[in-house]
């Protein structure tokens, strides 16, 4: 499982700014670099998500994409995101 790593614990879009980008890094001991980029828009409520893949090893790297989005039954006094 990647465990992915920020620069901030915490990002707000400022007045002044009209988009958000949030890099999260993960890097494997071979020198495979993934940057998972979520982009917030101050003009819309859609959460915008792309991946750049840098293999900086020496070795030829292949793999598949795979994503997967559940639901968790949340109790009525939990509040959160996703609900």
């Amino acid at each position: 499982r990647a465990y992915y790593q920020t620069s901030q614990m915490q990002y707000q879009l400022q007045p002044n700014q009209n988009q958000l980008n949030i890099v999260l890094t993960w890097t494997n001991p071979q020198g495979l670099k993934i940057e998972k980029i979520y982009q917030f828009n101050k003009a819309d409520y859609a959460v915008h998500l792309s991946y750049v893949i840098n293999n900086q090893s020496n070795q030829l790297w292949q793999g598949t994409f795979v994503s997967q989005l559940t639901r968790k039954d949340i109790s009525a006094q939990t509040t959160g995101w996703f609900q």
